[in-house]
């Protein structure tokens, strides 16, 4: 295999929008990108939601186009070596074990339902 061959993928998952690039190793150049906008859900003020549906399948959606983008340019998929992964970090989503399905929305780390609670627990410790 030789090194200008090799592609390094990354997916960028953020609040706004999940995104896939494929970048030459040997030259940097960007060989694939595609971008989905994906929908915040506000049930209240100050909560900030995202479907975890829609997380999974916007991503899906960017890699499958992506890897149309590297064979019309003439790539193999296969030299694809390695995935990095940007996500949102703190936003959480629960899974059903069995059903591999999401509970309930993804909470964003946008998100301060708990700002009250978090408020409560710095006055009790603010002084240990």
């Amino acid at each position: 295999m030789e090194i200008k061959n090799v592609l390094i993928g990354a997916i960028d998952q953020s609040t706004s929008s999940t995104r896939f690039i494929i970048y030459q190793l040997n030259s940097r150049a960007i060989v694939a990108s595609h971008q989905i906008e994906i929908r915040q859900i506000f049930l209240h003020p100050g909560w900030v939601e995202i479907d975890p549906e829609e997380i999974i399948t916007t991503t899906i959606k960017c890699i499958d186009e992506c890897c149309n983008t590297v064979k019309k340019a003439g790539f193999d998929i296969n030299d694809i070596k390695a995935i990095g992964i940007c996500n949102q970090r703190e936003t959480t989503i629960l899974w059903d074990s069995k059903t591999s399905k999401p509970l309930y929305n993804a909470i964003c780390w946008l998100d301060n339902r708990t700002t009250d609670l978090v408020n409560l627990f710095i006055e009790k410790t603010s002084n240990k």
